[in-house]
């Protein structure tokens, strides 16, 4: 076999198994905050010990130091973080070689003291020995080599060593959800406190770095930021608070860091010790320096510790924090007064079930009684702000409703897609939905609120159809206008910026599904405000029917403007908080 094709199907393999390659701005950063720091603290304490003078006790002591400082990557890969940690070690034994004058090997000290990694694919192991080893030719020269750390194995399985064990764990852990790992699962589930039903593979791999640092030890991993605020995440969230005090995070958002993959990564350091103070964070919005040791030097801002907790993880300055906190002290929340947003329709196969008004009024005509079960129908990508475009049509067939021989024109329709019908996950019959929201349906006849399940800037409005809506959109079944206003307003959409995942690829979106809606704080909406409100509202639901009249469109720009400032007061907000608030918002709304 050609030798590049190998190669492109071994790194395709891996990236199907959540494994993708550090690299070296990364590599070096993580040991810059895990390996370097701790040999500096205790390099440091060992010199006070010997009255601040470099003796040839001293030097001993150091020495002894770092041949018992044990580092481990349990997801090692080709070694790409033992390679940038034998730099690390490597140096510091040299620097004992120059200032004390003893003759030291260091290359063989790191591999044969320091080094030790697992990994489950014994390619990936054999790649990583080599590259170690090609920085100490004796010990690959030597056929009873001693001093082989690196290991084939599972790490979330196998024994890695004693717990405690290890002064540092860094590692780039694969990223790989639940429901490939339905195998491992039990085990899973019996033996790790993060375990939950839809929590990825990386959080399993938090939980055995912590168990595996001595106390004081550091841990640092490049891992996905999902669980800095997911539903998923809550476990990994509520055992890192209670076990470790965070150190530092830089949050990539979507940049490219790692090669044809999309993975929202971030970088989280840790020690494993009760003391909280502030962390430091890095949040990159542009690009990923190269030089990220310097970046994070000039920008990273502090912040409590104490503000990480089981909700949500947010990084962000004390003054957005305490703004943040203003804005819901003592405030009703959504959930409270309108209850859940209902979720829409999931056909199962869209192909299906949905389709253009022709083919509707094709089989109606074919059948006028097509007509009972062919229903106005809305998805995500027709609703913008203010306004809902045209509907696709829904064949409308919940379980047990029907025989669709009752209506041949829809039949035939389905009948040639049959086939992957029956091949969807739940158990209905092949012409039905696969999840028809039966329990919503009348919240989806009534005037309701609908916005997207993924939405860049603030979506939501009227709708008074009385149409159906798809599982890419959500519903609050009322009419409010105020709330409407609310809802589109810019501090509404800062709100949802501190719990909802942000997707970005190049713009600005978040997820707005049911968990990040239900915790808004409402203003109290006195009579005269939300008089003006629904008004300014009406009208921009009006003007936006017409998305391509451009005077219109800039009078909904000032209405919006007055429905912020409005906003603004019921909140209480001075003009600076009003001003810092926007600017957080710079290019986001």
């Amino acid at each position: 076999m050609d030798e590049s094709v190998s190669r492109e199907r071994l790194s395709e393999g891996r990236k199907r198994r959540g494994v993708v390659y550090t690299p070296a701005p990364i590599a070096r950063f993580l040991v810059a905050r895990t390996i370097a720091l701790s040999l500096d603290e205790r390099r440091a304490a060992l010199l006070v010990q010997h009255g601040g003078c470099e003796t040839p006790a001293f030097w001993r002591a150091w020495l002894d130091a770092l041949r018992s400082f044990k580092i481990i990557d349990p997801a090692c890969g080709d070694g790409a973080l033992l390679d940038a940690a034998f730099d690390e070690m490597a140096r510091r034994y040299e620097e004992i070689t120059f200032g004390a004058m003893i003759a030291l090997d260091a290359a063989r000290e790191t591999i044969a003291n320091n080094l030790f990694g697992m990994d489950i694919d014994a390619r990936a192991v054999e790649a990583a020995r080599r590259a170690l080893w090609s920085r100490c030719p004796q010990i690959a020269l030597d056929p009873n080599n001693p001093h082989d750390n690196l290991r084939v194995g599972d790490s979330l399985i196998d024994d890695i060593a004693a717990r405690g064990r290890f002064d540092i764990v860094i590692g780039n852990p694969p990223y790989v959800r639940m429901e490939y790992l339905k195998a491992a699962r039990p085990h899973l589930a019996k033996h790790y406190a993060v375990a939950a039903e839809r929590a990825d593979l990386y959080a399993y791999f938090f939980e055995k770095g912590v168990r595996l640092l001595k106390d004081g030890g550091r841990l640092g991993f490049i891992s996905s930021s999902s669980f800095f605020r997911t539903g998923a995440g809550e476990t990994l969230r509520r055992f890192l608070t209670a076990n470790a005090t965070i150190e530092s995070v830089v949050d990539f958002g979507d940049l490219r860091v790692f090669d044809g993959v999309v993975t929202y990564p971030a970088i989280v350091t840790l020690r494993k010790c009760a003391e909280r103070g502030d962390l430091s964070f890095l949040l990159l919005k542009d690009r990923a320096p190269q030089d990220l040791e310097s970046e994070f030097a000039e920008n990273a801002r502090p912040m409590p510790q104490a503000r990480l907790g089981a909700a949500f993880w947010r990084f962000e300055e004390e003054a957005l924090a305490l703004l943040r906190d203003k804005i819901a002290r003592g405030r009703k929340t959504l959930h409270k007064v309108y209850g859940s947003p209902l979720w829409g329709i999931k056909t199962g196969l869209n192909d299906a079930f949905v389709i253009d008004g022709a083919t509707r009024d094709a089989l109606v005509a074919a059948d006028p009684r097509s007509a009972e079960i062919l229903k106005p129908y809305m998805r995500g990508a027709s609703i913008g702000r203010w306004r809902r475009a045209s509907e696709d049509w829904l064949v409308d067939a919940p379980k047990g409703a029907f025989d669709i021989a009752e209506y041949p024109a829809v039949e035939a329709w389905l009948t040639p897609l049959r086939s992957r019908l029956e091949r969807r996950a739940t158990r209905q019959k092949w012409f039905e939905l696969q999840q028809a929201q039966l329990a919503y349906r009348a919240g989806f006849a009534a005037p309701k609120i609908v916005f997207p399940d993924i939405s860049q800037g603030p979506k939501f409005a009227l709708d008074e159809s009385g149409g159906l809506i798809d599982a890419t959109c959500f519903c609050l079944p009322c009419a409010d206008l105020a709330l409407l206003a609310f809802l589109n307003s810019r501090l509404c959409w800062f709100l949802l910026h501190s719990v909802s995942n942000p997707l970005r690829g190049g713009k600005w979106r978040l997820r707005l599904k049911a968990q990040y809606l239900e915790p808004l704080p409402l203003p109290d909406f006195d009579p005269q405000a939300a008089d003006r409100l629904t008004a300014l509202a009406r009208a921009n639901c009006d003007a936006a029917a017409d998305p391509d009249d451009a005077e219109r469109l800039a009078e909904i720009e000032i209405r919006e403007r007055e429905i912020d400032a409005i906003v603004y007061d019921l909140f209480g907000l001075s003009a600076a908080e009003a001003e810092l608030l926007e600017a957080s918002l710079a290019g986001q709304y």
